[in-house]
């Protein structure tokens, strides 16, 4: 049997440290993680809500707005009171729920964390298995009182920074830990680090606002990649060399000034500055107010 647990960490407890100093270091663990997790996810709604209004803002026609809708949160018909938020929470909340049901990861909508510990039995030991999918809750764990890490692999040389004996110690106390099934989660208990839920404060969103500037950038790239696709087939076979094709296009001189241009002309259509009232805004009235 292959084994890789690159994942795996060694902890500062014994097998005999009293439940509730585990519990109060998982506390802080899920507090630390619980921080980030709401910065993370204003971040994703405030960017997701920038390109929703932005697209509103640059569609050509009316008739565009419900595909546009539905494109994110499966709609089959538009609401007079359907907003840019209501659109976003939709959307996110879908996505998790994909997650969820189909266990399949996506790290820009994925912050489940949790941590398996395990104990190496006969050994003063508690192991643990860390599972996320957001880099930043990984450099969290790392920074914990007694993280190490404790990885080991059979199918690739082990690192050069450890003895022939000391790699072989990792790997009697990890069959120790998993026992015969080898699934973490028969064994030992979870700590469940993710518990922020619902959308984020208004107020979080909007300080995490992407800028003009950075908002008028990637409509006009998007843009000019649809320009330049224009006439051009692009399938799953030919998918990267399409863009590869695409990016060397873009870093000549013509690439360059059609970048410039597209930009300020998608710029003129954007909002300057996205607000409360802007989000609370139905798309259908978005879409008219910016096309008086």
């Amino acid at each position: 049997m292959s084994t890789k647990i690159f994942n795996g960490y060694a902890l500062g407890f014994s097998a005999m440290t009293p439940i509730w100093e585990i519990d109060l270091w998982a506390q802080q663990l899920r507090s630390r993680i619980g921080h980030v997790e709401r910065q993370l996810r204003a971040k994703l709604f405030a960017s997701t809500t920038a390109t929703l209004i932005d697209r509103v803002c640059l569609l050509e026609a009316s008739e565009h707005l419900l595909p546009l809708v539905n494109e994110m949160t499966g709609a089959t018909s538009l609401s007079e009171h359907q907003s840019q938020y209501r659109v976003i929470i939709d959307h996110i909340a879908g996505r998790e729920q994909k997650i969820r049901t189909t266990q399949q990861r996506d790290p820009l909508y994925d912050f489940e964390c949790n941590v398996q510990v395990l104990h190496a039995s006969g050994r003063n030991l508690l192991l643990a298995m860390l599972f996320t999918e957001q880099a930043a809750f990984r450099i969290i764990w790392r920074r914990m009182p007694g993280v190490r890490e404790y990885a080991y692999w059979n199918n690739t040389d082990p690192p050069a920074y450890l003895t022939k004996e000391q790699w072989q110690r990792r790997e009697r106390d990890w069959d120790k830990a998993l026992g015969d099934e080898g699934i973490p989660s028969l064994r030992g208990f979870n700590i469940e680090c993710q518990h922020v839920y619902g959308h984020p404060a208004m107020e979080d969103i909007l300080g995490a606002m992407p800028t003009f500037a950075a908002r008028a950038r990637e409509r006009g790239e998007d843009r000019l990649f649809h320009a330049w696709l224009a006439g051009r087939e692009q399938t799953v076979s030919n998918y990267f060399a399409t863009r590869s094709a695409y990016k060397q296009w873009r870093s000549t001189t013509q690439g360059r000034l059609a970048a410039v241009k597209m930009r300020h002309e998608v710029a003129a259509h954007l909002p300057q500055e996205i607000t409360a009232d802007l989000l609370l805004t139905s798309v259908q009235d978005l879409f008219a107010q910016s096309h008086k």
